[in-house]
């Protein structure tokens, strides 16, 4: 956001908080920034009262110098999050003000005390009129909370306090799938996507939803859209990898998911797709290298090193295999299926009595495995 729209937004948002403390109606949990909307007489008349409420504090400041105390409290503790510099895409929030107005309240009490001291009548009129106030913002309290009861209902109610907006649009569409309405989060994604083409985000949040919807080709045009305006975001080239092998495109899929591991190198889900891909279009080196390089960095790499020692049994390089695979047994030395591919390369090898016991050990473990007995018969058992 410009100076100019920060500024502004600065000045609005300062009066607005003070409002919403005397009248706190309309709340959200999300206030859209208004850049570009706040004009210069609205901005001129926020900062003119500003003015006032610190001029009139310093007039004051004598006689009654809580008041300037508090009022400097309120606007100094605003600073660092009154919009001067920009975090996130709100133009305010309720939770800033929750110190700040300790200055205001600072005011108010020591403004009451001095008024109603020295006359009964005042303090007893004073009680009352605190006691109907918290009775009131009590009531009012329990009212709000309502809202916050799920994700759902706080960002209904946020769009329609302040609007339909993005944030909220998203936020609705990622509770909505999570409660198992994906029909009606898509609606909310496509918003999000109308209200912000340019961001790669929205598209890839709309192509997530499609891609669970089963509408393969909506989402792979999704993605691709979030890894044109999001190049650096290694998510959506993975995402995109995976819709692309979905639909048949192994070689897009492969120029995806390689992307994607160079922008994150440790993705080991993007490691393992870019591995499969490649050993299935007969890619056997980059194959190679993705399996070592997903073991090197996975907590659990039996599964991997399975897949590796297959690999290079397909290559005819046996002695690497058995090697991937004894690695894999030295972690989970009952996997039936790493014993019989074991089994399978030692045969070929030549070994055939190292063979038998390992394809042995995988029929206790697993006697309905046809496999395995059709190997122990092609051993001569």
């Amino acid at each position: 956001f410009s100076l100019s729209d920060r500024v502004a937004n600065a000045l609005v948002s300062y009066c607005a908080y003070l409002w919403k403390t005397v009248w706190p109606s309309g709340l959200a949990v999300h206030y859209p920034h208004r850049a570009g909307t706040i004009g210069l007489l609205e901005a001129s008349a926020a900062a003119a009262l500003l003015l006032l409420l610190t001029g009139l504090a310093l007039a004051r400041a004598r006689k009654q110098p809580y008041l300037i105390v508090g009022w400097l409290w309120f606007l100094g503790m605003l600073v660092p999050v009154i919009g001067l510099v920009q975090v996130g895409a709100q133009g305010m929030a309720d939770r800033y003000t929750y110190l700040p107005l300790v200055g205001v309240f600072v005011a108010v009490v020591w403004s009451v005390s001095a008024l109603v001291q020295h006359s009964p009548m005042r303090s007893r009129a004073a009680v009352f009129c605190g006691c109907a106030l918290v009775s009131v913002a009590a009531f009012a309290a329990a009212r709000q909370t309502a809202h916050w009861r799920d994700t759902i209902a706080l960002f209904a109610h946020d769009m329609r306090v302040v609007g339909p907006n993005p944030i909220a649009h998203a936020q609705l569409g990622y509770a909505l799938n999570a409660a198992g309405r994906l029909d009606d989060a898509i609606p909310h994604f496509e918003m999000v996507v109308e209200m912000q083409p340019g961001s790669g985000l929205a598209h890839h949040d709309l192509g997530a939803a499609f891609a669970q919807a089963g509408r393969l080709t909506e989402a792979e045009a999704e993605f691709s859209k979030a890894a044109a305006l999001a190049p650096d975001n290694a998510l959506s080239h993975f995402n995109l990898g995976d819709l692309r092998l979905r639909l048949g495109d192994q070689a897009g899929a492969i120029e995806a998911v390689e992307e994607a591991v160079r922008l994150d190198p440790d993705n080991l889900d993007a490691l393992v797709l870019l591995a499969g891909l490649n050993s299935q279009q007969g890619n056997m080196d980059e194959a190679e290298d993705a399996y070592e390089r997903a073991i090197a960095i996975s907590d659990d790499g039996t599964a991997l090193l399975i897949n590796l020692g297959n690999l290079y049994a397909r290559n005819g390089r046996l002695m690497e295999a058995e090697a991937s695979y004894r690695k894999a047994l030295a972690d989970e030395p009952d996997n039936p299926v790493c014993l019989f591919n074991l089994a399978s390369a030692l045969h070929l090898l030549g070994r055939d009595e190292e063979a038998r016991e390992s394809v042995k050990r995988a029929l206790e473990l697993q006697p309905d495995f046809a496999a395995a007995r059709n190997l122990m018969l092609d051993l001569g058992q």
